[in-house]
């Protein structure tokens, strides 16, 4: 398990973990550093890692930290989810769609 400390992004230590199904708790602020990987585990339709409030993120780490079964569950879930977050192919074609739209008018 890993922590995604509220003050700092996740970002590359967020995909690198999840990469290789190891959960990441967080908790999703309302900056950007707060929201990324919160945002990739909407991405990969995971739940139960991203807390709403600085106690839930504790109560949330804890948990996990001492419920080895549940962490095998969701090392299992991320691992057969994560392979969307490596998957450029839709997200470049929406924005080809985009920038071609707008410059073609």
């Amino acid at each position: 398990m890993v922590l995604d400390t509220p003050h700092f992004s996740g970002g590359a230590t967020s995909y690198k973990a999840l990469g290789v199904g190891v959960p990441v708790v967080t908790l999703e602020g309302a900056f950007m550093r707060g929201r990324q990987t919160a945002g990739l585990y909407r991405h990969m339709g995971v739940t139960g890692c991203t807390a709403d409030s600085l106690d839930d993120w504790s109560r949330l780490a804890m948990n996990l930290a001492h419920s080895p079964d549940q962490r095998m569950l969701l090392r299992k879930t991320i691992g057969e989810r994560n392979a969307v977050l490596f998957d450029a192919g839709p997200s470049v074609a929406a924005l080809e769609a985009f920038l071609l739209g707008d410059m073609g008018q």
